[in-house]
């Protein structure tokens, strides 16, 4: 059961182990479930990082939410998978997430190596069904094979920084001008950097913008 009210420090099974969850929640129905996906395991990623919260922030109190450390990260069991065992992950959050909303959709969010993860399983198409949107922040172009998902079908939001010091900005001004699958809306923070030092707030209200308008949430 997804909990009644806001909660950390929830375990649910996946395939490596145990995986540390915290939710958010809202004293109403609402027809959608976010899932937040944290930057490279690596590079000390974890749910807790602020382009995260800055993420959950933007749809807290519109709907509930679930972000949760990748295996091998904080409390959760295991230890990097490479990309791949971070999917599973993914796919795990996104299982249990479905036995407590059965009749929601999901909306994928990622941020850096979180955004290549949530856009590898919006592009698998047993997940076509359950995901209503796809939100990529500073997606890692230089450690993801972007280019090979053609199958993405639901709306995709796109933001990037424009003085990302981490992630090289012509390779992501090429994929948001030949994308794989159709970007839906491309935003460019010209002046921010990897992490969005001092612009949280404008990444937040550009998310609210883009996001909740199109699903006529606001």
């Amino acid at each position: 059961m997804f909990p009644s009210k806001s909660q950390d420090n929830i375990f649910i099974d996946g395939m490596a182990g145990k995986l540390e969850l915290i939710t958010t929640f809202i004293d109403s129905d609402a027809p959608y479930v976010a899932i937040v996906c944290h930057p490279h395991p690596l590079f000390l990623g974890t749910m807790h990082n602020k382009v995260v919260t800055t993420l959950v922030k933007s749809v807290k109190g519109v709907m509930p939410t679930v972000r949760f450390n990748f295996r091998g990260v904080g409390k959760s069991d295991g230890a990097y998978g490479g990309g791949i065992g971070e999917v599973d992950d993914l796919l795990a959050v996104i299982a249990w997430v479905k036995q407590c909303f059965s009749s929601c959709k999901i909306i994928l969010m990622g941020f850096s190596f979180g955004a290549g993860i949530a856009a590898s399983v919006a592009n698998m198409a047993d997940m076509h069904d359950d995901i209503s949107h796809l939100v990529t922040i500073a997606p890692s172009v230089d450690h993801s094979d972007f280019y090979s998902l053609t199958s993405i079908q639901c709306p995709w939001i796109l933001l990037f920084a424009g003085s990302d010091e981490v992630v090289d900005v012509a390779k992501t001004r090429s994929l948001v001008q030949d994308p794989p699958s159709p970007i839906s809306q491309v935003i460019e923070m010209s002046d921010a950097s990897h992490f969005f030092h001092r612009e949280l707030i404008v990444l937040e209200d550009h998310i609210k913008s883009a996001l909740l308008s199109d699903l006529d949430l606001v």
